[in-house]
C-alpha cells in the first residue's frame, strides 16, 4: 500500500511511502485515506518520503482538508522537503492546513482541542484556481479585485496578480462570499478594499481601492445605485 496509518500519542498519522505524487497518484490516495479515516476529525500526514509533487496533487491536501473541516477538524502536514514547501507556499496552500517541521509539532497541535486555523476553517473562504502553470488556493481576504481580460482573468491581490484562462463569469460563480460584487462588465471587486466613489462629468462613475496604488475602476451604469448603497451614498 502506498501509505499506512497509526496512532501516536491521540493523533492518527497517515504515512505516504511513496516517493512521488502526482495526479493519478493523488485520486488514489484520497479515496483511500478518505475510506480509511472516515471517523477522524483530525489527520497528520507524515510526507517525509515523498520526493517530488506537481501542483495537480495539491488537490489531494485541499479535499483532505475540506472533509475535515466539515466535520469540525482540520489537517496538518509535516516531514515536507523544501522544494516541495515552496510549492505549497506559492499555492497559498499553507493559508489552508496547518504545515509543521516534525511530528513532534504535528502532535503537539493535532491534540490540541482548537483548531489553529480557525481563520480558515473551510474552502470557502478562499479562491480556488488553475493559474498559467500551477493551482492556487488565494484567501478571499487577500484579493482586491478580479479583472477580465479577454478570455481570460486577472486576480489582483495586495501582493502579487495571477492570470487564469477562466472567464471573469465562471470565476465570479468560484466565489461563494457576500463580500464580492461586480460594478463593471470588467470587474468583481472586494468590497472590503472600497476607499470611496467619485462621480465624473457625463454621468460616470469610479471607485478607488486600499490598494498601495490606489487602484481606480470605473462603475457600469446598471451598478452605480447599488454601489452607492453599500456605502452609504445615497441613490440620488
Amino acid at each position: 500500500m502506498d501509505f499506512s496509518i497509526e496512532n501516536k500519542d491521540g493523533l492518527t498519522i497517515v504515512r505516504f511511502h511513496v516517493g512521488n505524487v502526482s495526479l493519478f497518484e493523488s485520486r488514489s490516495l484520497q479515496s483511500s485515506i478518505e475510506k480509511s479515516t472516515e471517523d477522524e476529525r483530525v489527520l497528520a500526514l507524515d510526507l517525509s518520503s515523498v520526493e517530488h509533487m506537481d501542483s495537480s496533487a495539491l488537490i489531494l491536501f485541499l479535499k483532505l482538508s475540506e472533509n475535515l473541516n466539515l466535520r469540525g477538524g482540520f489537517l496538518i502536514l509535516f516531514g515536507i522537503r523544501d522544494s516541495i514547501k515552496s510549492l505549497m507556499t506559492l499555492t497559498y496552500l499553507d493559508h489552508i492546513v496547518e504545515i509543521v517541521a516534525t511530528e513532534a509539532d504535528a502532535i503537539e497541535i493535532g491534540t490540541q482541542t482548537k483548531n489553529p486555523r480557525e481563520f480558515v476553517t473551510s474552502l470557502n473562504q478562499a479562491l480556488i484556481f488553475r493559474g498559467e502553470s500551477r493551482y492556487h488556493v488565494i484567501p478571499y481576504s487577500e484579493i482586491t479585485h478580479l479583472e477580465s481580460d479577454g478570455r481570460a482573468t486577472t486576480v489582483h491581490t495586495l501582493k502579487e496578480n495571477y492570470r487564469t484562462n477562466k472567464l471573469l463569469k465562471d470565476m465570479e460563480t468560484r466565489i461563494v462570499s457576500s463580500i464580492f460584487l461586480r460594478i463593471h462588465k470588467s470587474y468583481v471587486v472586494n468590497m472590503n478594499y472600497v476607499n470611496g466613489m467619485q462621480y465624473s462629468v457625463g454621468g460616470m462613475y469610479s471607485i478607488f481601492l486600499r490598494d498601495q496604488a490606489n487602484t481606480s475602476l470605473p462603475v457600469g451604469r446598471m451598478y452605480v445605485q447599488r454601489i452607492k448603497a453599500l456605502l452609504g451614498l445615497g441613490t440620488d
